[in-house]
């Protein structure tokens, strides 16, 4: 029995193969993403409690919170970061995906 998702033309499943590898991959970062958001998250929380901590003991206040705000930028730049790549990733598979609906839409009529 042929596959439903195949049309049998060689460059056609090619493109759709390309497509849903694109889609897999994409999937799989964008649960990475959320996954790290949440322990971004949570070390956000921490830093925050660590610089109230630090306020009521001013002595060390200065000290904590100025390590604080550094962190707290690398852990948001490192998660602006990778929303950068997951959206090139995204850019790439709707193209991959664009392509291969044109072709989609194109193949009835030459292959009559």
């Amino acid at each position: 029995m042929p596959d439903p998702q195949r049309t049998g033309d060689d460059a056609i499943d090619a493109q759709l193969d390309l497509a849903d590898a694109l889609r897999q991959e994409l999937a799989g970062q964008m649960a990475t993403m959320q996954a790290e958001g949440v322990i971004r998250s949570a070390r956000m929380e921490q830093l925050r409690a660590a610089s109230q901590k630090a306020y009521r003991r001013i002595a060390d206040f200065d000290q904590i919170s100025r390590a604080c705000i550094y962190e707290g930028g690398q852990i948001v730049g490192a998660g602006l970061d990778q929303l950068g790549d997951v959206l090139a990733d995204l850019r790439t598979t709707w193209k991959a995906e664009r392509e291969a609906t044109a072709a989609l839409a194109r193949w009835p009529d030459t292959h009559q």
